[in-house]
């Protein structure tokens, strides 16, 4: 995760957080934790796609729209937090 300062013109005066994509060739998460997922491989923007997944025991990675199938993720990155409750 990298922190940085908003942009000037931004009146919270807070910081974000820019969350990078990590390569599967680079690493895998751990737990079977669910994770963003992605497959960049295509040269066809329209079937390059992102969702949410999960590497199984024997490594491979599914999630909940492909019951009986595997998917090909080249590239995973932690959920973020989720947002706050204002009640």
């Amino acid at each position: 995760l990298t922190f940085n300062p908003l942009p000037p013109d931004c009146d919270s005066g807070g910081f974000f957080i820019f969350m990078e994509w990590i390569s599967v060739k680079e690493r895998v998460p751990v737990n079977r934790d669910i994770v963003l997922v992605a497959n960049v491989d295509s040269k066809h923007k329209s079937d390059q796609w992102v969702c949410a997944g999960q590497l199984n025991e024997q490594g491979e990675w599914s999630n909940q729209f492909v019951d009986d199938d595997t998917i090909l993720v080249t590239h995973w990155m932690p959920l973020p937090e989720p947002p706050k409750s204002n009640g």
